[in-house]
């Protein structure tokens, strides 16, 4: 995946909204090699508004909902990725994230109030950012990471 890729997007609301799907995209493409075209990005995104899940409280709700809000980053994740139980939970943390399968995590990055997705490696505890779809990237905006997101 390419940075700076949701900046000029063919796809109005993954352009305005698509931070966290296009992570996904890009987490899935580092661990696993997997290429996706903006064609296949678009699809994926349209076949998850469709898809539907019952989270913990018993509600029905799509996979992704709107403004592309992710309901279910694992369910994302291991369809994009094409392995259907590698992930079960995601939990919001302050802590960097250490993961045991490989080492991306997410990065919530926020200013005045809105939020931004970001993948980044954990070296020695430091973050590495090694996918922002905008271009110029958060942290040449002056974004901060706030917090995570960690899958197990």
């Amino acid at each position: 995946m390419k940075n700076g890729i949701q900046t000029n997007f063919p796809h109005m609301e993954i352009k305005t909204y698509g931070c966290y799907f296009l992570t996904l995209c890009a987490w899935v493409y580092h661990a696993f090699g997997n290429i996706f075209t903006k064609e296949m990005i678009i699809s994926k995104f349209e076949q998850y508004k469709l898809k539907k899940f019952t989270d913990w409280q018993g509600n029905t709700r799509p996979w992704i909902g709107d403004s592309a809000f992710i309901n279910a980053p694992t369910l994302v994740f291991n369809d994009l990725a094409g392995k259907p139980d590698y992930f079960k939970n995601v939990a919001k943390t302050s802590d960097v994230p250490n993961t045991k399968r490989f080492p991306v995590f997410f990065e919530k990055l926020t200013h005045g109030g809105f939020d931004h997705f970001a993948l980044g490696e954990a070296v020695n505890g430091e973050v590495k950012i090694i996918f922002d779809g905008w271009n110029p990237g958060a942290e040449a905006r002056g974004l901060k990471i706030t917090n995570y997101r960690a899958f197990s």
